[in-house]
C-alpha cells in the first residue's frame, strides 16, 4: 500500500523495468518509510499500553494516513489527541513528490530539513560552504527558496482555512483537523466529520470552502495561487489574443 499509494510512479517503473527492488536507492523512499515507521512505532506503543485499539487497527490506520488514503479501520477520533495530532502531522509530510499520495511532500521535507541543518552549520561555521544533497546530487538554490515558500504558503492557507472554519461555527480542534484535512486531501477530520462521520450537516458555504482549500492542495498551493497574481491574467488575455489572430498570407 506504502508503494502503491506513496510512491513516485517512475521509481515504480524504473523497479518493474529493471526486475529489481531498488526502492531503497531512493533517499526519498526511505525517509518515507523511517517516518512511517517512527509515527507507527509511536502510535502502537502509546495505544497497546492505554489499550485503546488492537495491532491491526492502528497499522491501518497509521499507513493511511501517512499516504492521505482516507481510510480507516476504527474510529480513531477516540484516541488520545496526542496520537491524532500525530497521525495528521503524518498527513501533512504526504508522501512522494509525482505520487497519488497528497501533502507538501516527503522529498521537500527531505530538502527542509537538510538545509535548516546547513543554516544551523552556518551560524557556527560562517565562512563554510554548505550544499543541499538529494540522491548524491546538489538541489539547485531556487528550488530550496520555492520550497521554503511552499512551506509556507502552507502554514499560511492552514491557519487561513482554520479560522474560516471558525467562523461556519466549528470547534477549534475540528477546525484545524478539517483544514489539514482538506489541504492534504486526506478528507476526513475528527468526532462527527471523522472517518465513520460525515460532512453532510456542514453548510453549503463550509462545504464549498472544503472544495476550494481541496483543489489548492491537490494543485500544489503555489500553482493555485498563480491564478490570483494579475499579471497571470495579462498573460493569459495575451496568449489568446494571439492565437485568435489569423495567419497572414503571402499571395504573392
Amino acid at each position: 500500500w506504502l508503494i502503491c499509494v506513496s510512491t513516485i510512479f517512475y521509481l515504480r517503473y524504473k523497479s518493474v523495468m529493471s526486475k529489481k527492488p531498488i526502492y531503497f536507492k531512493s533517499e526519498e523512499f526511505r525517509m518515507m518509510v523511517m517516518l512511517t515507521g517512527v509515527v507507527l512505532l509511536i502510535a502502537l506503543v502509546y495505544l497497546l499500553i492505554e489499550g485503546d485499539d488492537t495491532p491491526i487497527n492502528i497499522i491501518f490506520n497509521t499507513i493511511s494516513a501517512t499516504t492521505t488514503a482516507s481510510f480507516a479501520a476504527s474510529d480513531y477520533s477516540v484516541y488520545p489527541i496526542f496520537i491524532v495530532a500525530l497521525l495528521f502531522i503524518a498527513t501533512i509530510v504526504g508522501g512522494s513528490a509525482g505520487s497519488a499520495a497528497g501533502g507538501l511532500k516527503v522529498s521537500r521535507f527531505l530538502i527542509i530539513t537538510k538545509n535548516a541543518y546547513n543554516e544551523i552549520n552556518k551560524l557556527l561555521h560562517p565562512n563554510a560552504v554548505y550544499d543541499v544533497k538529494v540522491d548524491g546530487s546538489s538541489v539547485d538554490d531556487r528550488y530550496i527558496s520555492i520550497t521554503m515558500v511552499m512551506l509556507f504558503a502552507f502554514i499560511v492557507t492552514m491557519i487561513s482555512g482554520t479560522a474560516v472554519f471558525l467562523l461556519f461555527g466549528l470547534p477549534f480542534d475540528v477546525s484545524v483537523l478539517t483544514s489539514i484535512s482538506s489541504l492534504t486531501c486526506y478528507g476526513a477530520s475528527i468526532g462527527p466529520y471523522g472517518p465513520f462521520g460525515s460532512f453532510a450537516e456542514l453548510t453549503e458555504g463550509a462545504k464549498l470552502f472544503m472544495c476550494i482549500l481541496m483543489w489548492i492542495g491537490r494543485v500544489e498551493i503555489m500553482s493555485a495561487f498563480i491564478l490570483f497574481t494579475p499579471g497571470y491574467w495579462r498573460e493569459f488575455r495575451l496568449s489568446m489574443r494571439n492565437m485568435r489572430r489569423k495567419p497572414v498570407r503571402n499571395w504573392r
